[in-house]
């Protein structure tokens, strides 16, 4: 548990985005501290907003290279948006590709973690990932799934699969 005073949730999750942070693991407390709970070994670094600032005046591909990762997050979000309003095995396949493009082909999740992230009960991430199990998409073990079959996965999110 990392206590962060003076911080706001959002600017702490801009800061752990790509470590490995359980779901939910960032809240308030009474005090006005954050709490973050993370789900692996990490560092935090904290610049002043003048730091910054001096970096983008002085330094220009830092610059051009903040704007594309920020594009670049913004349209991981959109894309995370579209995909709310989709079935359940096909949110659950677009979180799968999403946590293999970030951490490769083994995934320590949990079931329960997927189902945080796929917006979902646990119960219906267990009974996808079976299916997908089955299909041979995905092998599953203790607190990790490995991806089998990514080309499946990507067919069934566009719709090719049936």
């Amino acid at each position: 548990v990392i206590p962060l005073r003076y911080v706001s949730s959002q600017t702490v999750a801009k800061l752990l985005e790509g470590f490995s942070v359980k779901p939910g693991a960032i809240k308030s407390d009474t005090s006005g501290n954050i709490l973050v709970v993370a789900g692996s070994a990490a560092e935090i670094l904290v610049f002043p907003m003048g730091h910054i600032r001096n970096l983008l005046e002085k330094n220009l591909a830092f610059g051009r290279a903040l704007f594309y990762d920020m594009s670049r997050r913004m349209r991981e979000a959109q894309s995370f948006r579209t995909l709310g309003a989709e079935t359940v095995e096909k949110r659950i396949a677009g979180v799968l590709l999403w946590l293999v493009g970030k951490f490769g082909s083994d995934l320590p999740f949990t079931r329960q973690s997927i189902a945080e992230m796929a917006n979902t009960t646990p119960e219906s991430a267990i009974r996808t990932l079976i299916d997908f199990r089955r299909r041979g998409l995905i092998v599953t073990g203790w607190k990790r799934i490995a991806m089998r079959n990514s080309k499946g996965l990507r067919e069934l999110l566009e719709g090719v699969a049936a």
